[in-house]
């Protein structure tokens, strides 16, 4: 995720407080796509840390969710 999207974001809805839940959530994805997996849950997080900092928010939950694998 951009941080300009973020960014937009925080000025339209001008929160105190950011939920950040967004992952890559499916192993089969992330092993066939690692950069974009690197993308969403790396610089996707970093981003949004940057932004809250920058934009003064008091408090950012950060919610680690389990991944979804196929059946073996």
């Amino acid at each position: 995720t951009s941080i300009n999207s973020i960014n937009d974001a925080i000025n339209y809805s001008e929160p105190n407080i950011i939920i950040h839940a967004a992952a890559t959530k499916f192993v089969d994805l992330s092993e066939k796509y690692p950069f974009e997996c690197v993308d969403a849950n790396v610089f996707g997080s970093t981003n949004v840390a940057r932004a809250a900092i920058d934009k003064k928010i008091d408090s950012v939950i950060g919610i680690s969710t389990d991944k979804a694998s196929p059946p073996v």
